[in-house]
């Protein structure tokens, strides 16, 4: 018996190491709401635009995606299908050809249908969020839930890059990770300056001329660069028109004033606003990894809300049943006790 035990734990432990990805990261909560057809219907229009030229989905057919996300077909139509020929009962299956995909990435690429089920959403939702910068392989990325993996990092435009940070040890090797740093220019064009500014206060729940303002005073007062007051009356004028800027000319004038106060240098309210354009990135990002796991558990198991809510019923009846049961025992036995 004990022999067998030992047979079958050594059996299934490549099992569990493959599942596990060969990364020593603690996976993070996806915090998914099935329920949530709004991030159902981003999650989707991420999978489309930045998954679908490689990956499948060919358990999952359009208009069922459609009809359970609550949209009709004519917006499956337009947000979705791009090729004239693909029809909405059609599955959803990338345009790659397998060979292709083998060729180019050195490995057969994924159906992604039920990833989420042989992995897990947190899984999903730490791997997507754990590319980083590493020069010795193919595509310049490396991932630390699957080290070594073949894929580019599609989404770094929505991230940015990342660094690995290792706990210092011993001798050539480093340490175990302990986590990722932004990796952040000395100096950056104008365009960028221009980008970053433009996402900072045209966020998709976009900032007004107020918001911005009460986070950059934020900022500065929890910096000591100067006090509440002191910032209070720097923009007291600005503030009186700030409803007919835009938040781009607001931003402008702001930095102006607080420059020519003295406060501090161009460079480092420059340096300030990077942070928090990174925080926000950060953030939004979160959002997106989240909406694109969410979207793809649903894929999963299409059925599972429906599943849960007729598992009540049937508990429910179950327990009823058991109750009659119980009294319909009773009177046969009343006569025999």
């Amino acid at each position: 018996m004990k022999r067998s035990i030992i047979t079958s734990v050594l059996l299934l432990a490549p099992v569990f190491a493959l599942a596990s990805g060969g990364g020593s990261l603690p996976l993070e909560e996806a915090d998914i709401d099935l329920a949530d057809k709004e991030s159902l219907q981003r999650g989707a229009e991420y999978f489309v635009d930045h998954c679908m030229g490689c990956h499948s989905l060919k358990y999952m057919r359009y208009n069922r995606m459609g009809e359970d996300l609550g949209l009709d077909e004519v917006q499956v139509r337009q947000n979705f299908i791009f090729d004239k020929e693909t029809k909405p009962g059609d599955p959803m299956v990338s345009t790659m050809r397998p060979e292709d995909g083998e060729k180019w990435f050195g490995t057969a690429i994924p159906d992604l249908t039920l990833v989420t089920r042989w992995r897990s959403p947190d899984w999903v939702f730490t791997y997507l969020k754990s590319f980083y910068v590493d020069e010795s392989r193919p595509y310049g990325v490396n991932n630390a839930v699957f080290p070594d993996v073949g894929m580019p990092h599609v989404l770094a435009n929505h991230q940015g890059l990342q660094k690995a940070v290792y706990a210092e040890a011993e001798g050539e090797h480093h340490g175990p990770l302990q986590g990722f740093e932004p990796i952040k220019s000395d100096s950056l064009s104008p365009e960028e300056y221009d980008r970053m500014v433009h996402d900072l206060l045209v966020q998709s729940d976009s900032l007004s001329a107020k918001e911005y303002d009460r986070i950059v005073r934020d900022l500065l007062v929890q910096s000591d660069s100067l006090s509440a007051e002191e910032y209070d009356r720097i923009v007291r004028d600005l503030s009186v028109q700030s409803d007919s800027l835009s938040a781009e000319e607001y931003h402008r004038m702001l930095r102006d004033l607080l420059v020519q106060s003295d406060s501090l240098s161009a460079e480092e309210y420059d340096r300030m606003l990077r942070d928090l354009w990174v925080h926000l990135l950060a953030k939004k990002y979160d959002r997106m990894v989240r909406d694109l796991t969410n979207f793809l558990t649903y894929a999963g198991e299409p059925v599972k809300l429906e599943r849960r809510q007729l598992g009540i019923y049937v508990l429910l009846f179950l327990g009823v049943l058991f109750v009659l049961a119980y009294l319909l025992k009773k009177e046969y036995w009343k006569d025999v006790h």
